[in-house]
């Protein structure tokens, strides 16, 4: 009998494996504009702002980070201050304002580059550029792929394009690895832009679908789903009533177990005129992805333009 009801128990135990959620990575990402350092004098200087910024890096601990607007200088800073963390910017001269720091304790890049979001155009708005690396954790080699963003802010429909161009550099990864996008999107929630990238139009323009597999969660509404007229940009003022701008985007199958909107002040003296939002995140890996002509970078092909270091 008491045979009987061992194998009873291991079979149960055997009968609910499969049901388990599937072992994955887990993540904290910021998406941090980071207000470009030529454009303020006095209080609100980089200079008054940096140990600030630093400070706030710190506190939150992300694995890594999605920089807007920083200049190289301002990059260097946060580089040299935050010990543990490296940059990468592409190789275009337009990259160096969308740079990426990452863990170096963790991660080991494979690869990264940046393509054209909007590169000529007779929209009103200037060209933008998707910065993006692919990330290898060093104790289990398991991957994952970030896309960094800044979309023109004059235009909604360049933003349109941009995040059609996005998707495109999404599908157009080597691997099938989980991926993450960030940025100052430039548009509220109900744009058209973040309803394309969301999935709430099926096909853009020519004809590119919008399947599961690409279709964008928004971290922050993910877990806060009745958190409205909350404020990612302030202007400096410090302000939390407005409207959100500032994102991290996973894909359906991660799990999003917290996302903020983050405060960080130091007696009014904030790190930036936006306020950086971070997530946390589980990414689930192993998935096929949707394959796609990758023969045009201007539409959102990584590998034409992609820069290893080790």
């Amino acid at each position: 009998m008491t045979g009987q009801i061992l194998a009873c128990f291991l079979f149960s135990a055997v009968a609910v494996q499969p049901d388990a959620p599937p072992a994955g990575m887990k993540l904290r990402v910021m998406s941090f504009n980071v207000r470009w350092d030529g454009l303020d004098k006095g209080r609100n200087a980089w200079v008054n702002r940096r140990p600030v910024a630093i400070a706030m890096i710190k506190a939150s601990a992300p694995d890594v980070i999605g920089l807007q607007e920083p200049s190289p200088a301002q990059t260097r800073d946060l580089d040299e201050a935050l010990g543990d963390y490296v940059s990468f910017a592409g190789k275009h001269k337009r990259d160096q304002h969308i740079t990426f720091l990452y863990r170096s304790d963790r991660f080991s890049l494979d690869t990264g580059g940046s393509f054209w979001l909007i590169e000529k155009s007779e929209l009103s708005g200037g060209t933008r550029r998707c910065v993006w690396i692919r990330l290898v954790e060093k104790k289990t080699g398991r991957a994952f792929y970030i896309f960094n963003n800044h979309f023109d802010h004059r235009s909604r429909e360049s933003r349109l394009q941009s995040a059609r161009s996005l998707i495109r550099g999404i599908l157009a990864r080597k691997h099938d690895d989980p991926f993450i996008a960030v940025g100052d999107f430039n548009e509220v929630e109900n744009g058209p832009a973040m309803r394309y990238l969301k999935g709430n139009v099926k096909t853009d323009d020519k004809g590119l679908s919008v399947t599961p597999e690409t279709v964008l969660v928004d971290t922050f509404r993910s877990r806060h789903p009745t958190k409205f007229k909350v404020a990612s940009g302030h202007g400096f003022t410090g302000r939390r009533q407005g409207v959100r701008i500032d994102y991290v985007f996973v894909s359906k199958r991660d799990r999003i177990l917290d996302a903020q909107i983050v405060y960080h002040n130091r007696k009014g003296l904030y790190p930036s005129d936006h306020y950086p939002v971070t997530a946390e995140v589980r990414l689930v890996p192993g998935l096929k992805k949707p394959s796609a002509d990758r023969s045009d970078s201007r539409n959102g092909a990584p590998a034409k333009s992609e820069d290893k270091r080790k």
